[in-house]
C-alpha cells in the first residue's frame, strides 16, 4: 500500500487536479495524493477539521505526508497534533488562532460571521507542538500579518527548526506557479531527505 499524503485547500477553494498530478509526478507516483474536499458554507473551522478528520480515518495507515493551505493550514496544524504526519507543511497559514483575533480588522469579522470569529477562539497556538519535519511557506505578496504569525507558529516545532520559505512574487495563492513550484520543491525535498523516494 502507498504512503498517504494529504492536502486540505483554503477558505472556499479546492485543490486543483493540475497541482495534483505535478505532486504526483514529482513524487515518482509513489505516494497515494488525497485531496480534502470541504463544505465551507454554513460551516466553521471545528466543522471544517471533522470533515477532515472523517476522511484521513478512513484508513488506519499513518499520515505520511499533511498539507495545508491558508485556513486549510490550520486545520492541518491542529489536526497534526493528534494524527502525528511524519512530514508536515503549512502554507501561509491564516492567522485566525485565539491569539490572532484581537489584531485583525473589523473586515474580518464582516466577511465571516461572528459565528466563525467565535469558533476560531477556541484554538490557540498554545496548544500546538509540531513535528520536526515541519516545513512553513508564505507568499512574499501575503496578508500583512501572516509572516510575524508564521514565524508563532514555527517557534510550536519540535527540535532544529527550518527557516521559513518566502515564496517570491506569489500572492495567497496555491495555484500561482511559483508557489507551486516551492510547494513541490519542498515536498520532494522532505521525502528524500527520509529517503521515501
Amino acid at each position: 500500500m502507498k504512503e498517504r499524503c494529504y492536502i486540505i485547500p483554503g477558505f472556499g477553494e479546492q485543490i486543483s487536479p493540475k497541482l495534483i498530478k505535478k505532486l504526483d509526478s514529482a513524487l515518482g507516483h509513489k505516494i497515494e495524493i488525497i485531496p480534502i474536499y470541504i463544505k465551507w458554507t454554513y460551516t466553521s473551522i471545528t466543522g471544517w477539521i471533522k470533515q477532515t478528520e472523517k476522511k484521513i480515518t478512513e484508513t488506519t495507515k499513518p499520515i505520511d505526508l499533511l498539507i495545508g493551505f491558508s485556513f486549510g493550514a490550520i486545520v492541518a496544524a491542529i489536526l497534526s497534533q493528534e494524527y502525528k504526519p511524519k512530514h508536515l507543511i503549512l502554507c501561509s497559514p491564516s492567522p485566525y488562532f485565539a491569539e490572532n483575533l484581537p489584531d485583525l480588522p473589523d473586515l474580518a469579522e464582516k466577511m465571516l460571521g461572528k459565528r466563525r470569529m467565535k469558533d476560531f477562539s477556541k484554538y490557540s497556538i498554545s496548544q500546538l507542538e509540531l513535528p520536526s519535519d515541519t516545513r512553513i511557506l508564505i507568499a512574499e505578496k501575503d496578508f500583512y500579518l501572516i509572516p510575524a504569525h508564521a514565524e508563532n507558529i514555527l517557534s510550536k516545532v519540535k527540535g532544529e527548526r527550518t527557516p521559513i520559505i518566502v515564496v517570491p512574487d506569489a500572492p495567497h495563492d496555491i495555484a500561482h506557479p511559483s508557489y507551486e513550484e516551492a510547494l513541490i520543491t519542498t515536498a520532494v525535498s522532505l521525502y528524500k531527505k527520509s529517503a521515501t523516494i
